[in-house]
């Protein structure tokens, strides 16, 4: 019995090793906004990291462009925040999420918030890609929101730093989504693979399950744009979690290890 017991443990251990946590050195932590190739790209724990604390980098990246050239919008508050190191959905092994966010348009426009999390290397293999996304928003205009997980750790180029946390604005270069990324599904009509919303209170989920590297990426992207004044506020996480089929393995399989690990026990006593 205490091969048994030592067995079964084995395979626990094996188990809880799946759902290790990525260290955060791992990752590269990124945040873009545009309107009309405008805008900035900001690197957490880089230069442009308006948060206090920089270097190493702390999965926190603030923004807000009052006062700043931002084409068309103003972004009164926008926080970003990663999982690793922040602990934003416990029982993930990895997130990210645009929170607290309010943006505003005196006359019209469309405006792109991108985030980004790569080099994450807890969880390998089959995973469930989640995301949720819940506001308000005003006046004539519409707001767009995708998840993504790609399995080869790829990222949408944004190029380098541009301008600041506090609003500072330069040229961006468009971007594309990488092959091979999985888009979210998200429960509502048609499971689109992204869902849009127009004036009112909004909600939604989403999820997709993909195959994920060592290390793999999340990336999200919010659409705003408004005809004329307006305003929106959002919450919007991406989240990676185990994967339905891989947790039913790992649960049934246990019981086959420890009835293989019996017959051959039994064959060797009556051999002896």
């Amino acid at each position: 019995m205490r091969n048994l017991k030592k067995l079964l443990l084995t395979a626990v251990a094996a188990v809880a090793t799946l759902f290790a946590v990525a260290s955060p050195a791992d990752a590269d932590f990124r945040f873009s906004v545009t309107s009309g190739g405008t805008g900035s790209v900001i690197t957490d724990g880089a230069a442009s990291d308006n948060n206090p604390v920089v270097l190493p980098p702390n999965g926190i990246i603030l923004y807000t462009n009052l006062g700043s050239t931002l084409p068309g919008f103003t972004i009164q508050t926008n926080t970003n925040t990663a999982q690793p190191p922040v602990i934003i959905n416990p029982g993930a092994f990895a997130a990210i999420d645009m929170t607290n966010s309010t943006v505003s348009s005196a006359a019209g426009g469309t405006l792109i918030l991108f985030l980004q999390l790569n080099g994450i290397t807890a969880g390998a293999g089959p995973l469930t890609v989640t995301s949720d996304v819940g506001g308000t928003l005003s006046g004539p205009g519409t707001v767009t929101f995708e998840s993504f997980a790609n399995g080869g750790n790829l990222v949408p180029i944004v190029g380098g730093d541009v301008g600041n946390g506090l609003g500072a604005v330069g040229a961006v270069p468009a971007f594309a989504i990488p092959g091979g990324s999985t888009p979210v599904v998200w429960n509502v009509a048609g499971n689109p693979t992204s869902v849009t919303f127009g004036p009112g209170a909004f909600s939604a989920t989403g999820a997709a399950g993909f195959v994920a590297g060592t290390p793999y990426s999340l990336f999200a992207r919010v659409t705003i744009t408004f005809t004329g004044a307006g305003s929106v506020t959002f919450d919007h996480m991406t989240s990676t979690v185990p994967a339905p089929a891989a947790l039913m393995l790992a649960a049934t399989s246990l019981p086959f290890l420890a009835v293989g690990w019996l017959r051959r026990r039994k064959a060797q006593t009556q051999n002896a």
